[in-house]
């Protein structure tokens, strides 16, 4: 078995270990989720008593069950989609995702690529269950404010993707109480709520082998992301009652780099994980961009990047003084599948597991859906550069040049 290495302590955070007090505020009894119940290897809608989404109409989940019946891993994907906390940020969000824009979205032949594609061989997922939870509550399926308000798109909008996601965990574990493994993952909004939400769905799958795979949502440390950002989207998503009441130590005005910890601390050894990001990435940039100037408004249809050099400092940060430590690896992208009109550039493209992509992607050598494979055997695998470092010290970051092995 793997031993983790000792993770590094950030000053902005003190990192707790331990149980996490998840289940305390909330009925723990899968019991009254009745078990998901479809037919083998062919996609089916479910309606969840319960989720919603931002406009207020219901959603749920949709299925692809294994096609052998002994198979009983399991596959969950947080949909991607336009985080919603002002104005200028909502403009690109789904509000609704119900069984037509399932059944749409089949017809369009979305849900047959990359990590969906049965057919690959090289596909490390491509025998496991499938269960995916539609993005359509604008808050990174991290939120729990039913009663949210943006000037220009009314009240009483449903930032609730926290409870969304709960309800579906809760299924599953109905489902599969004792799996041989289940994989996290997600990509965009979807990334960075299954990550930021996996000590929560560890909780609620104590005796199951929980891998994370993030798609391109990286969670920064607090030194790159703004306070007042940080702030708005607490405040907006109510946090404190979604992602924020799993962790024990994100109670300060900022609290990403002390998220990270929690998520760190939750990985044992009987999984790894892996953050798959461009190291360019315009839509991850323009999501932190929203802090630039203090945050100041946003006209609509403009758009605002994080500082390319602190954007790929961020992410050698994240790679070093968290995910490292605590075995997760980073596939790190350093050139961008389209032609950018000049040098250092944003790269366009954002995702990369639910497209061909996820065969076609080579870094060091080591194509993407090779370094899944990796990762769910528990050899997790750090490839592609990111710097420079940041020009602060180590009380900053928690990382020095000497940390690097």
């Amino acid at each position: 078995m793997r031993a983790k290495h000792h993770l590094l302590r950030l000053s902005s955070a003190t990192l707790i270990l331990g149980s996490l007090c998840l289940t305390a505020c909330q009925d723990d009894d899968t019991d009254d989720l009745d078990p998901i119940d479809a037919p083998r290897n062919t996609w089916r809608w479910i309606d969840v008593e319960g989720m919603e989404c931002l406009d207020g109409s219901s959603t749920g989940i949709y299925v692809n069950l294994a096609p052998e019946e002994d198979i009983r891993d399991v596959f969950i994907f947080l949909d991607s989609g336009g985080a919603c906390f002002n104005q200028a940020s909502c403009e690109l969000s789904t509000t609704r995702f119900g069984e037509a824009e399932f059944e749409a979205k089949l017809r369009a032949g979305a849900l047959d690529k990359g990590v969906f594609d049965r057919r690959n061989e090289k596909n490390p997922v491509n025998r496991m269950s499938f269960v995916v939870v539609p993005y359509c509550t604008g808050d990174n399926h991290m939120g729990s404010n039913a009663s949210g308000r943006i000037d220009g798109y009314g009240d009483d909008l449903k930032f609730v993707g926290y409870d969304n996601l709960d309800l579906a965990l809760r299924k599953v574990a109905a489902t599969w109480p004792d799996a041989p493994r289940i994989v996290l993952s997600g990509e965009g909004g979807g990334g960075i709520g299954a990550y930021s939400n996996y000590p929560h769905a560890k909780e609620l799958l104590p005796d199951v082998p929980l891998f994370l795979v993030n798609d391109s949502g990286p969670v920064f440390q607090d030194v790159f992301v703004e306070a007042c950002l940080q702030e708005e989207i607490r405040e907006t998503w109510n946090l404190d009652d979604g992602v924020l009441s799993d962790c024990s130590s994100c109670g300060s005005d900022t609290y990403l780099t002390a998220l990270n910890e929690e998520v760190a601390a939750a990985i044992d050894d009987d999984a790894s994980g892996l953050l798959i990001t461009s190291v360019a990435d315009s839509v991850t940039s323009s999501f932190y961009g929203f802090g630039n100037r203090s945050c100041a408004p946003v006209p609509r249809g403009n758009q605002q990047f994080l500082d390319q050099d602190a954007f790929s400092s961020a992410l050698r940060v994240l790679r070093e003084s968290i995910l490292r430590p605590s075995d997760v690896g980073t596939y790190y992208i350093d050139y961008c599948p389209e032609k950018a009109a000049e040098a250092n550039a944003p790269c366009q493209v954002h995702t990369w597991l639910s497209s061909p992509r996820f065969y076609e992607t080579v870094i060091d050598g080591l194509t993407l859906n090779r370094a899944v494979r990796l990762t769910l055997q528990n050899e997790p695998r750090h490839v592609g550069t990111a710097g420079p470092l940041p020009p602060w010290g180590p009380e900053d970051t928690g990382f020095s040049d000497d940390d690097v092995q």
